[in-house]
């Protein structure tokens, strides 16, 4: 379903998906770091050579494990992350097995693709939030998460991987059928819209893929 909705995306709308004029800026190729999920590893790319996705989240007061001067170069050895698995949080684990899944093979993950204690670089980074955003071809945004440690509907190996079933009904004057509920409804219980940062990440983006504790919205 996942999938088909992006097939649909890129088939009837892409351009217009794509063409971020919001954001002018986005249109500018930066250098940046991304996890190749095919690999297990880290590679220094550029936005415009790499079709990748980017990962939405709040991190939360759980232990996270970041790229550091100190290993980054032994993260960028081919399967070096499948060797730290343990050490990723939940949420980042999800979103390598989604990338898969959804057929990519580039992430873009902040704790992973910053250089957290190099302050000059982490600067220059957050600097281009808007082009690392504007230029993902999608987004995963973990809603509900309140911090990294939790993961994403029916991919965590923590949470239930049933979806919640419709119900419908009817009788013989009227059919019933639930729907989810909406996003604006719903919003001000989201840990992730209280959070500026995460707030401007989500309207940075072209298309997400957004994920609460009991459904899964797509948005173009």
């Amino acid at each position: 379903l996942l999938r088909g909705a992006l097939r649909e995306c890129e088939k009837r709308h892409s351009k217009k998906c794509d063409a971020n004029t919001h954001f002018p800026t986005s249109q500018l190729p930066t250098d940046i770091l991304l996890i190749d999920v095919a690999e297990n590893q880290l590679v220094k790319t550029s936005t415009s050579c790499q079709k990748y996705l980017a990962l939405s989240y709040v991190w939360g007061s759980v232990p996270m494990f970041k790229t550091m001067q100190e290993n980054l170069a032994s993260l960028q050895v081919s399967g070096a992350l499948l060797h730290l698995r343990s050490q990723r949080p939940r949420i980042v684990r999800d979103a390598m097995d989604l990338t898969r899944y959804l057929g990519h093979r580039y992430l873009w993950c902040d704790a992973l693709c910053i250089v957290q204690n190099d302050a000059q670089s982490k600067h220059s980074e957050i600097a281009k939030m808007s082009v690392i955003y504007g230029e993902a071809f999608l987004t995963i945004c973990a809603l509900s998460s309140s911090n990294a440690g939790v993961g994403l509907l029916g991919f965590s190996e923590t949470l239930p991987r049933d979806m919640p079933q419709d119900i419908s009904g009817s009788t013989k004057t009227s059919a019933y059928v639930s729907i989810p509920p909406s996003l604006v409804e719903i919003s001000y219980l989201l840990p992730y819209e209280q959070r500026a940062w995460t707030f401007q990440e989500r309207l940075l983006s072209k298309r997400c893929l957004l994920f609460t504790a009991t459904h899964i919205y797509f948005h173009c």
